[in-house]
C-alpha cells in the first residue's frame, strides 16, 4: 500500500495555494480551536478545574452541532503535587470504538505524573450508579459506522467533532497553571488512533502522539475498513489522515502488533513514512486488540518519558537497508538493548492472517555507545519483514519486563507482466478489437499502480486502457487493452508497436517502473476446422480464430491457446494435462461427443450454450463464462462432475422452459465429496435434473455446496433430484434448495452403527441362526460327534482322559473328573475319537452388519498327536477364509492334559487365530474371538474336526456367538415413527406439510410434521422474561441485535427450558432475539 497520485497532486496544490474545498478548509480551520473552553460540571453547572491529586467528572464546550454549542463529557486528573511552581506534562486520550472516557486510562497515567483528560466522543456519558452509557442532552453526533455520514454537511460528521474534541481538550488541559503546554501529548487507541492520527495532522501543539493501531491510508486496508472506504471519496480527499501526515512534525510512537485484524501494518507503515517528525515503531507480538491491551504494557509510558526528558525517543531508527537477503538496521537508542530479533512472513494476503515467524538476528552491536548495529539474514520467499528490539522497561508492574522497538514494517514485492510482452493480433475488418494482459505481482498485500505510460509508438493513440489511478490491486487482474485501427491505419500483416511502462509505488512514496514491449499485427480471422481425432497443437489457432470440432474427431489440448470461438458439434474435447484454453466470445457445444476436463483449465468469455452428451469435469479449472449458460438447449446434455478436485463456475445458469429441459447434473462424489458449481449471478434450476451418486463416498456426515449463486430465481422441481448409493454404504442423503444463503447442499448423514447380537449357539437351547447342521452325529462310547452334557456324556475314555503308572491313558469309568475342565457344568459340543473328517456347519444372516466377530469357547482333553481342528468362513458363497485353526505334529503318544496340567514335554496344542499364534488350548474352556473380513447377505461357517482316528484326544466347543455392527435406529427415525408418514414422505429432506421446515428441521425444533407450524417465540413478558414453544431433549441458545444490519450476539447459551429473563435488556429495551434449537448433547 502506498500513497496515491491524487494525493500527491492534491498536497501540491494546497502549496501553491489554489486549491479550494469548503470541506477541506473546515477541517483544517479546526486546528484554530486553540481557546480553553467554558467547563461544566456534568449538571450543566459552570465550573472550573480542580482535580490535582484527584479526578474530576466534567464537561468541556466543543464545536456546534444542529445549532447549538455542544458539550463534551470527559475525566480530568492531575497527580498530587502539580502546582504552578511544578507544573507537569500531560496527555490527551481517545478511545475507541465501544470506549468511552475511562478514569482508569487517566489515573495510569497520573500514577506516571502526567495530568490526563480522557472525553467521550460519541455525545454521550456513563450513569456512575450503574455503569452503562447513554446520549447526554448536548453530546455531538454519535459514530454509526466507518465513515458512511459522509453524505451530511460537513459539520455535522462524527469525525469533525471527534476530532474537534481532542484539539479543544489539548486546549483546555495546556491552560491550567498546573500543566507544563510544551509537554503536552495525544494517545488514541483503535478509532481513537485513527482520531489521534487526524489531529496531529491538524494541531501542531503537541508535544507526542502515539496513535495506537488505529492509523490512515485504509481506503485499500484488507480489512473491513478497506471495504467500507474503496469507494468513499470524501474520505478519501478530506478525511484520510494520511492527506495531512507531512504536517505532523511531533515525534510519534506507532503503535501495534502484527496480528491487527482491523489495522493492516501496511497501511500504518503508509501513514508513518508520510509523516514529517521522528518516529518510534512498537509491534508487539501478541500484544492483541483492546484498550487494556494498549494501557497495561510499558511502551506508550516509556515513549512519553522519553519525550519528556530526553526530547527523543528511546529507539530510534537510523537506517534500515535490505541487499539481497542481507538486512541491516542501524538504531540510536538511550538505553542499552536486550535483544534483537527479525520477525517475517512467506505468505500473501492481510498482514493479519500472515503466520509470522520469530528469529535471532545474526549479529547485534553496540558501537559507538549508543548507536545499535543490527544485521538478519532473510529467509527466501519472504513477502513482509521487520526487526524486533527490546530493552528493560523504566517502569514496572505492566505486561512484560521489557518494552519493544523495532524497525519499520518491510514488504518484498516482485511486479510480474508477460514476459514476451504483449502480442495482439487484430481481425483486419475490424475497427476496434480488444486483448488483455495479467498484472501478477507476489507481495504481502497489495500492489499499486499509479500510472502507465505510453512509449516508443509507432502508432500513437492506436492502443488505449481505461484504469482508474491509483490503481490497487489486492490479487493479480487483468487489464484490458485495446487497439483502433481507425487510428493506425494498418493493412494485412502490418504491425503497431510501442512500450507501456508501469509505474508503480511503494508505502514510503518511492517508485519503480517495469516495461512491456507491444506489437499489434492485423491479419484476416480464420475458422480452423479439426475433422480427425488429433491434437490441438496439430494446427494454430490464434485469438482472432474460430475453432470448430466435428466428425467424431476427438482433440487432446496439448498446448496453451486463445480463441474467438470454440465449437464442439458431434466431436470431442479432451483437456487432461497442465494447458489452458481460452475463448474470447463463447462456447457452443452440440450432437454427440464429449467435452472432458481431468486437469488444466477452460475459460469462457462470453456464454456456453450445450446440447453435447455429455460434459465430465475431474479436475482443474473450468468457468463457462459471463453470460448465460444453458446446458440441454435443443437436446439432452449431461454435466457430470466428478470428485472434489476441480473449480468450476460461470455467471448465470439459466436451466429453465426450453432453454434448459433436457439438462442433466450429475455429481458424483469420490471418497471425500464433490466440487460444486458457483454462479457469480443469479441461477434458474426450475427445469434441471440433479442426480448425485454416493458410491464411492467414505467420509462422515457432512454438508457440501451443490450450487451456489448470488441469488436463485427458480428452484429445482424436487421430483428431479434423486440420490443413490448412499445407502448402500450406511449414509442418509438430501438436498436443500436454501434461497436465503442462494445455494443448494447435500446433506450427508452417516448412519449411527452399533455392535449388535447377529447369531447364536449356546446348546441349551440360546439358538439364533439360519441353519445349523451336524455331519456324521454320534455319541457312543468309542466316538463323540454331538451335544452332550459335560458331566453325563456316555464316553468312558472322555470321562477321565489322566495319565496313569507307565504313561498309559487310564480309561476309568469310575473316575468323576469328567470332560473337558471342571468350568463348565452345561451342554457343550464334544468331539472325540471320530474317526474321519466330521464337520459342525452354520448359516447366519448377515445383511446390513458389518465388523464381523465370531467368539467360541474351546478346551481340549487327552491325547493330540497329528490331530487338527478349524473354523473356516464363506460370505455369499466367495473365497474361504480360515479364522481359527488348531494343529499338533510329533508322535509321542504320552501326552495329556488333565485339569489345565500338560504333562510331559508341553506339546499341547497350538493354537492359531486369524494368522496369529494364540495360547495353546488347555481343558479349562477359554474364549477365543476371530474377525471376519467382509459383508454381505449370507455367511457360512464351517467347524471341521479332521483326521482323528487314533489317540485318545477330545475337544469341547460351546457358546458360538456372531457380533456385528450394524445401523442404528437414530433419534430422527424413531421420532418419524410415531407419525403416519411413509415413503419419501418421511425422508429428512422432505416438507409434507408445506410450511417452510423440512421434516428432519422440524425434528430438532420438536415441530409437527403433519401440520404447517411455526417456532414461536412468544415475546417479552414483564419487560424482561422471553417464552418460547421448547420440546424435551433440547438446548436452545439466545440471540439479540439493537438491529438487523450488525448481525446477533449471544447472549445465552444451553437454555434447556422455554425461557430466558433478560435482564440486561431492561436499560434499552429496542431490539431483535433470535432463538436456535438443538439437539441436547
Amino acid at each position: 500500500m502506498k500513497k496515491k497520485s491524487v494525493v500527491a497532486a492534491f498536497c501540491a496544490a494546497l502549496a501553491i495555494g489554489v486549491y479550494a474545498d469548503p470541506d477541506w478548509d473546515a477541517v483544517v480551520a479546526l486546528g484554530d480551536l486553540t481557546n480553553a473552553p467554558s467547563v461544566y460540571t456534568t449538571n450543566g453547572v459552570v465550573t472550573n478545574v480542580n482535580c490535582v491529586g484527584s479526578i474530576q467528572s466534567m464537561m468541556y464546550e466543543s464545536v456546534e452541532y444542529t445549532g447549538k454549542t455542544t458539550r463534551v463529557w470527559a475525566y480530568i486528573g492531575m497527580p498530587a503535587g502539580a502546582s504552578a511552581e511544578n507544573p507537569v506534562p500531560a496527555v490527551v486520550l481517545v478511545h475507541g470504538g465501544g470506549g468511552t472516557a475511562f478514569s482508569d486510562w487517566v489515573q495510569h497515567w497520573n500514577d506516571r505524573g502526567y495530568a490526563a483528560i480522557a472525553m467521550d466522543n460519541e455525545g454521550r456519558m456513563v450513569d456512575p450508579a450503574t455503569g452503562e452509557k447513554f446520549v447526554q442532552p448536548w453530546g455531538g453526533p454519535q459514530r454509526t459506522g466507518i465513515y458512511d455520514d459522509m453524505a451530511k454537511p460537513i459539520g455535522d460528521h462524527f469525525m469533525y467533532h471527534a476530532t474537534a474534541s481532542a484539539i479543544v481538550a489539548n486546549s483546555l488541559i495546556r491552560s491550567l497553571p498546573e500543566v507544563d503546554a510544551d509537554k503536552i501529548g495525544i494517545m488514541g487507541v483503535s478509532w481513537g488512533g485513527v482520531i489521534t492520527s487526524t489531529t496531529i495532522g491538524l494541531d501542531d501543539r503537541f508535544a507526542f502522539a502515539i496513535p495506537t493501531y488505529g492509523c490512515g491510508h485504509l481506503y485499500d486496508a484488507m480489512s473491513h475498513w478497506g471495504g467500507a472506504l474503496i469507494d468513499n471519496e470524501t474520505y478519501k480527499t478530506v478525511w484520510d489522515p494520511f492527506l495531512r501526515l507531512d504536517q505532523a512534525t511531533m515525534p510519534v510512537l506507532w503503535y501495534s502488533w502484527p496480528g491487527d485484524y482491523h489495522f493492516p501494518l501496511d497501511s500504518q507503515g503508509a501513514s508513518y513514512m508520510a509523516a514529517a517528525g521522528e518516529r518510534m515503531v512498537s509491534l508487539v507480538p501478541g500484544m492483541n486488540h483492546s484498550h487494556g491491551s494498549a494501557w497495561f504494557r510499558p511502551e506508550s509510558y516509556d515513549f512519553a518519558d522519553s519525550i519528556i526528558s530526553d526530547g527523543t525517543g528511546w529507539c530510534v531508527q537510523q537506517s534500515l537497508s535490505l541487499t539481497g537477503s542481507d538486512v541491516e538496521a542501524v538504531f540510536a537508542t538511550t538505553r542499552s538493548l536486550k535483544t534483537a530479533t527479525l520477525l517475517f512472513a512467506t505468505e500473501t494476503g492481510a498482514t493479519t492472517s500472515l503466520d509470522w515467524t520469530e528469529t535471532n538476528v545474526t549479529s547485534m552491536v553496540e558501537s559507538p555507545a549508543g548507536i545499535w548495529t543490527i544485521m538478519a539474514q532473510l529467509p527466501e520467499g519472504t513477502t513482509g519483514w521487520y526487526i524486533k528490539t527490546t530493552a528493560a522497561a523504566n517502569v514496572s508492574g505492566y505486561r512484560g519486563e521489557d518494552v519493544v522497538a523495532g524497525s519499520d514494517y518491510q514488504e518484498i514485492i516482485e511486479f510480474e507482466l508477460p514476459s514476451g510482452g504483449f502480442s495482439h493480433l487484430h481481425p483486419l475488418g475490424d475497427t476496434l478489437s480488444t486483448g488483455t494482459i495479467e498484472i501478477g505481482f507476489f507481495a504481502p498485500s497489495t500492489l499499486e499502480i499509479v500510472d502507465i505510460v505510453a512509449t516508443n509508438e509507432s502508432h500513437p493513440g492506436a492502443l488505449t486502457y481505461t484504469v482508474d489511478f491509483p490503481w490497487q490491486l489486492r490479487e493479480p487482474e487483468l487489464l484490458e487493452l485495446q487497439f483502433d485501427n481507425s487510428v493506425a491505419g494498418l493493412t494485412e500483416g502490418q504491425s503497431a508497436t510501442g512500450t507501456l511502462v508501469f509505474v508503480r509505488e511503494n508505502m514510503d512514496g518511492s517508485r519503480e517502473q517495469v516495461e512491456l514491449p507491444y506489437a499489434v499485427t492485423t491479419r484476416d480471422a480464420l475458422t480452423i476446422i479439426y475433422e480427425v481425432t488429433t491434437n490441438w497443437a496439430s494446427q494454430t489457432p490464434f485469438v482472432i480464430d474460430d475453432v470448430l470440432i466435428r466428425s467424431n474427431a476427438v482433440v487432446s489440448l496439448d498446448a496453451d491457446s486463445e480463441v474467438n470461438q470454440l465449437t464442439i458439434d458431434d466431436g470431442s474435447l479432451l483437456i487432461n494435462g497442465v494447458h489452458s484454453l481460452a475463448t474470447v466470445a463463447g462456447l457452443s457445444l452440440n450432437g454427440a461427443g464429449n467435452l472432458i476436463v481431468e486437469s488444466g483449465s477452460l475459460s469462457v468469455g462470453g456464454s456456453t450454450i450445450s446440447s453435447l452428451e455429455l460434459i465430465e469435469i475431474s479436475g482443474g479449472a473450468v468457468n463457462f463464462g459471463t453470460g448465460h449458460c444453458q446446458f440441454g438447449k435443443g437436446g439432452p446434455c449431461e454435466v457430470r462432475v466428478i470428485g472434489d478436485d476441480a473449480s468450476i463456475s460461470m455467471a448465470i445458469l439459466n436451466q429453465q422452459n426450453a432453454t434448459g429441459s433436457q439438462g442433466t447434473f450429475r455429481f458424483v462424489l469420490d471418497e471425500s465429496g464433490v466440487s460444486p458449481i458457483e454462479m457469480s449471478s443469479y441461477m434458474h434450476l426450475a427445469e434441471a435434473t440433479i442426480i448425485v451418486d454416493g458410491s464411492a463416498y467414505m467420509g462422515g456426515s457432512s454438508t457440501s455446496v451443490l450450487f451456489s449463486a448470488s441469488n436463485i430465481q427458480t428452484l429445482a422441481d424436487p421430483n428431479n433430484i434423486s440420490m443413490t448409493g448412499f445407502e448402500e454404504n450406511a449414509f442418509t442423503a438430501s438436498v436443500v434448495q436454501d434461497t436465503d444463503l442462494d445455494e443448494v447442499r447435500l446433506i450427508i448423514t452417516a448412519q449411527p452403527r452399533e455392535v449388535q447380537l447377529i447369531g447364536r449357539d449356546d446348546f441349551d437351547g440360546d439358538t439364533r441362526y439360519e441353519s445349523r447342521t451336524i455331519t456324521g452325529a454320534n455319541n457312543s462310547d468309542n466316538t463323540l460327534w454331538q451335544i452332550v452334557n459335560r458331566e453325563t456324556v456316555a464316553t468312558d475314555e472322555v470321562i477321565d482322559t489322566s495319565v496313569e503308572a507307565g504313561g498309559a491313558v487310564a480309561l476309568n469309568s469310575g473316575d468323576t473328573l469328567g470332560f473337558l475342565g471342571t468350568n463348565k457344568t452345561d451342554n457343550i459340543f464334544g468331539m472325540y475319537r471320530a474317526g474321519a473328517s466330521r464337520t459342525l456347519v452354520y448359516t447366519f444372516d448377515i445383511s446390513g452388519a458389518e465388523e464381523l466377530t465370531l467368539e467360541m469357547d474351546w478346551a481340549c482333553s487327552g491325547d493330540m498327536a497329528d490331530k487338527n481342528t478349524s473354523v473356516s468362513c464363506s460370505i455369499d458363497g466367495g473365497a474361504t477364509q480360515t479364522v481359527f485353526d488348531v494343529g499338533t505334529s510329533g508322535v509321542n503318544w504320552n501326552e495329556t492334559f488333565d485339569n489345565g496340567t500338560v504333562i510331559d514335554r508341553n506339546r499341547s496344542a497350538s493354537v492359531t487365530t486369524n494368522g496369529v499364534a494364540a495360547l495353546h488350548l488347555t481343558d479349562e474352556f477359554q474364549t477365543y474371538t476371530m474377525s471376519v473380513a467382509g459383508t454381505g447377505s449370507n455367511l457360512t461357517v464351517w467347524i471341521v474336526m479332521d483326521n482323528t482316528v487314533g489317540g485318545f484326544g477330545g475337544f469341547g466347543l460351546d457358546n458360538v456367538t456372531l457380533n456385528g455392527t450394524v445401523i442404528a435406529l437414530d433419534g430422527f427415525e424413531a421420532w418419524m415413527s410415531g407419525y403416519s408418514l411413509s415413503g419419501t414422505n418421511a425422508t429428512e429432506s422432505a416438507n409434507p406439510d408445506g410450511d417452510r421446515y423440512t421434516n428432519y428441521e422440524e425434528y430438532i425444533a420438536g415441530l409437527n410434521p403433519e401440520v404447517a407450524d411455526a417456532f414461536l417465540i412468544s415475546g417479552l413478558t414483564d419487560g424482561e422474561r422471553l417464552e418460547w414453544d421448547a420440546a424435551s431433549g433440547r438446548v436452545y441458545n439466545v440471540y439479540w441485535s439493537s438491529n438487523l444490519v450488525d448481525g446477533f450476539s449471544l447472549i445465552h447459551s444451553n437454555a434447556p427450558g422455554g425461557a430466558f429473563i433478560d435482564a440486561g435488556r431492561t436499560a434499552n429495551p429496542a431490539g431483535f432475539y433470535r432463538i436456535s434449537v438443538e439437539l441436547a448433547p
